[in-house]
């Protein structure tokens, strides 16, 4: 009696731990769900008005617009490599701080 209550609790607790874990992962799949986003509005050339979204904590400067596979990159991290790339494509965002030069690439 007493074996196949131990058995039938350890089946409830690994269905419980299984059903956790799969809600889990399914709501980090998704970025702009996390608990970590970081959402910016922006006007970006040639994309116009958008949500861009960075899942934290992040060491570069990389958005992802929200419903796209567009990345937007900024040369704010000290990269001169990627602020010689956006000032030479002339693509800029305007935030409410004010517009900075980006890369914009279309995935």
């Amino acid at each position: 009696m007493m074996r196949k209550l131990v058995k039938r609790t350890a089946v409830v607790l690994a269905s419980v731990a299984a059903a956790a874990l799969a809600a889990g992962s399914t709501a980090s799949a998704d970025p702009t769900n996390s608990p970590m986003n970081f959402p910016l509005h922006a006007v970006c050339t040639g994309i116009g008005e958008v949500q861009l979204n960075q899942t934290a904590p992040s060491q570069t400067d990389a958005f992802l617009v929200e419903g796209t596979n567009t990345v937007v990159v900024g040369a704010a991290n000290g990269a001169p490599g990627l602020l010689q790339q956006a000032l030479a494509a002339g693509t800029t965002c305007t935030f409410g701080f004010g517009t900075v030069p980006v890369l914009i690439i279309n995935g």
